[in-house]
């Protein structure tokens, strides 16, 4: 599993003049635990980074806490042609050459510290290029939970759900965090119970292949009623800045909103 490096290099400036959070001056409580400094999943992500650039999102006393890494991506290599699913092999190409630009263009990962120290990847690793856009706002995580960054002048963001009112959550140190609310816990539970049955045994293969199409179909729409139809950059005065929907035939995410 590759590691991350320390490195001297400063902070791009169209960054810096983005992210108030990393336009102020360090503090002793910008620098997370020494132990696990970077968790095992932001050390697969993130190629090099400055540890001068590390920044507390959240307050030096809420729990849990996140700390902003800005710096390298690392690139993830792409098989072969041959070896890619063959839906995907036209798509070859396009795929070395975005891994290519992730070592090459400032990004940054987002990790979480437990009340034990413990750090760990929040599973938000992106290129400051990716920040605007609906990606930021799909979890790679946990079901239901995220953390993103926004830039200045952004307030709050409001997610537009394809069922139920909208939600708007407030923006902090240019940081925001999602999930953890009833419809999640409802969504979670439901998709345990799926789970459960799905794992039960089942007398023939035909008919555990129908159950799988069945609860898998389920499933599906359980996400599907959790992911937002768009999601709204919002000024100070409630105006819209940027907004952002999902890019076409894209599959059922894991996505909700704190409560």
């Amino acid at each position: 599993m590759s590691q991350s490096t320390q490195s001297s290099t400063a902070l791009d400036p169209a960054v810096l003049g983005a992210y108030a959070v990393l336009r102020r001056p360090a503090s002793a409580a910008d620098q997370p635990p020494a132990i696990n400094t970077l968790g095992l999943e932001i050390g697969s992500q993130l190629g090099a980074y400055n540890p001068r650039s590390i920044r507390l999102l959240s307050g030096a006393s809420a729990e849990p806490r996140y700390f902003l890494f800005p710096g390298f991506l690392q690139a993830i290599a792409i098989p072969p042609a041959r070896c890619l699913p063959p839906a995907m092999r036209r798509h070859r190409t396009a795929l070395v050459l975005r891994e290519r630009r992730r070592t090459r263009q400032p990004g940054f990962c987002i990790g979480e510290v437990s009340g034990r120290g413990r750090l760990d990847g929040a599973g938000s690793c992106h290129l400051f290029s990716e920040v605007a856009s609906y990606d930021q706002f799909v979890s790679a995580g946990p079901p239901g939970s995220g953390a993103a960054i926004v830039p200045d002048g952004v307030v709050r963001v409001r997610f537009v759900m394809r069922s139920g009112p909208a939600q708007v959550v407030q923006v902090n140190d240019n940081f925001l965090t999602f999930g953890g609310g009833p419809r999640q816990r409802q969504a979670l539970k439901r998709l345990s119970q799926l789970g459960r049955r799905l794992v039960r045994f089942h007398p023939s293969k035909a008919g555990l292949r129908r159950r799988e199409r069945t609860l898998s179909m389920r499933a599906a729409k359980i996400l599907y009623s959790l992911t937002p139809a768009r999601v709204d950059w919002l000024g100070a005065d409630g105006q819209i800045m940027r907004s952002f929907k999902p890019p076409p035939r894209r599959e059922a995410q894991f996505f909700s909103i704190n409560g």
